[in-house]
């Protein structure tokens, strides 16, 4: 391996391999809110999956009642979860699935500087640099489908340029299926491909294909056409007490912390004055795919992970960057190490949102860019105590809920019912009545008592030691804490 750029590239890939494995292998914090969202409805698809049923997952991905997002996601999501064989989407072989994104967009990222004409070192030096973009990385760690959703964009500018450079059938088959994929996983992939696809494609019959390709997209659009309307009004109609500026500065601000950071938005800007300077295509590639933020800017919800389509850019700026000057490979660790350390906790400023769009996002702010949580929540103690008990339901007395300052989630019961129907046992969780495990968050129970440090508390757990599983004459005594 002769070129520093493709030997930088492989160790590049290793680090970020072994950091992101580390990470995941430590995280136990339940899932966000919207991120139980997205895995509840991979678990139905698994299901299908599970009960030898192909044609019901197939069903579903056009089925009307699973949500306001299109298929794409869940249904990968569900596919890769089977594939794995574990209940648990908590484990690590599970979640990397988001990993899996990251290389894909990646390899886009690649292939979109080698269409441009940029030398294979340096392309694929620009492609692990999308690997340790900021927020990219964090969401790649998360059960969440803007990732995919990015990579999907990146293969449809791709498949744009390859159409560009050679109209061929199969070229535009290519573009016309990538475009589904895109339009599949989010319906936001309007904002960022149309425009970029129009300015790049040439006009030849056989672009006719292309609209071959797109037909996949269509049965879910039309069987939810009703719907969508609904969900794409709210979308652009809601209304806060920002003024104008708050809105037109959001995104700028988000750029600089936690999307990219002041090192990737440097190089960035960097690459781009190098890209004008050039006047080739990657000027050209640059201003379509940066109209995609205007509609962003226009809509009132604002979220720093709509970004991220627009992201795979700032590596291929970066690329034409390195073709002038070869010596700024330099940045790419020291962005690697800067990204490493927002994903352990280190530089917390820069991993949350400014004040100023704190006050824009709508309830507890989403906190991507964080350390691993290694404290259990206090489920397993739970499902472990349960497996031992008799049947019937677990009771939570004054369980807690989960505070901004943690993240934006379900109330902690809610969370035990998952975790019991996932561990195979069919409990349920009440609030009053009987039980036979008891979690008591009280204060005043007698028994040892089990941390919970996340919430700053703690709570007994008691089990029914009964032979039958019910409760004698005196239901105290029977009820062992553990």
């Amino acid at each position: 391996m002769k070129s520093p750029q493709l030997l930088l590239s492989s160790l590049l890939l290793v680090a970020w391999a072994a950091l992101n494995a580390i990470w995941i292998s430590q995280d136990k914090l339940l899932q966000d809110g919207d991120e139980m969202g997205h895995v509840g409805a991979a678990e139905l698809y698994l299901e299908d999956l599970k009960q030898g049923q192909p044609q019901a997952f197939l069903s579903r991905t056009v089925s009307p009642e699973m949500g306001d997002y299109p298929p794409a996601y869940a249904a990968s999501t569900g596919l890769w979860w089977w594939a794995m064989q574990t209940p648990d989407p908590s484990l690590p072989r599970v979640r990397a699935i988001g990993l899996i994104w990251l290389l894909a967009l990646a390899a886009g990222v690649g292939g979109i500087c080698l269409e441009v004409g940029r030398s294979l070192p340096n392309a694929a030096l620009a492609a692990v640099t999308a690997l340790w973009l900021p927020l990219p990385m964090a969401l790649g760690k998360h059960f969440m489908p803007e990732v995919l959703l990015a990579a999907a964009c990146t293969a449809v500018l791709w498949a744009a340029l390859r159409q560009r450079k050679q109209p061929t059938a199969g070229r535009a088959l290519t573009l016309g299926l990538s475009l589904a994929l895109a339009l599949l996983v989010k319906q936001s992939a309007l904002l960022f491909v149309v425009l970029p696809t129009l300015g790049l494609v040439r006009y030849r019959k056989s672009l006719l294909f292309c609209a071959v390709g797109v037909l996949p997209a269509l049965p879910w659009y039309i069987n939810n056409l009703g719907a969508q309307g609904g969900y794409l009004w709210d979308s652009a109609t809601h209304t806060g007490d920002a003024e104008i500026w708050a809105h037109l500065l959001f995104y700028p601000r988000a750029l600089w912390a936690p999307v990219l950071g002041p090192l990737a938005l440097a190089l960035a800007i960097a690459g781009g004055i190098a890209a004008w300077k050039e006047r080739g295509p990657t000027l050209r590639l640059a201003l379509l795919w940066g109209l995609g933020l205007v509609p962003l800017v226009l809509l009132p919800n604002k979220y720093e992970r709509l970004l991220l389509p627009l992201l795979p850019m700032v590596p291929v700026l970066f690329a034409a960057l390195l073709e002038r000057l070869p010596q700024t490979a330099w940045a790419t660790p020291l962005l690697a190490g800067f990204s490493g350390a927002l994903s352990f906790g280190l530089g917390s400023t820069l991993a949350q949102a400014p004040q100023a769009n704190a006050a824009l996002l709508q309830g507890c702010p989403q906190s991507w860019l964080r350390a691993p949580m290694t404290l259990d929540a206090g489920l397993m103690a739970v499902l472990e105590a349960a497996r031992s008990a008799g049947p019937g339901p677990v009771l939570v007395r004054n369980g807690p809920s989960f505070p901004c300052r943690i993240q934006t989630t379900h109330p902690w019961s809610q969370h035990l019912e998952i975790a019991l129907r996932r561990d195979g046992q069919d409990r349920a969780v009440r609030t009053d009545g009987f039980g036979v495990v008891i979690v008591d968050f009280r204060q005043n129970m007698p028994g040892d008592r089990l941390p919970l440090p996340q919430l700053e508390t703690d709570y007994a757990l008691m089990v029914l030691r009964n032979a039958h599983g019910r409760p004698a004459s005196g239901t105290l005594p029977n009820m062992e804490p553990r």
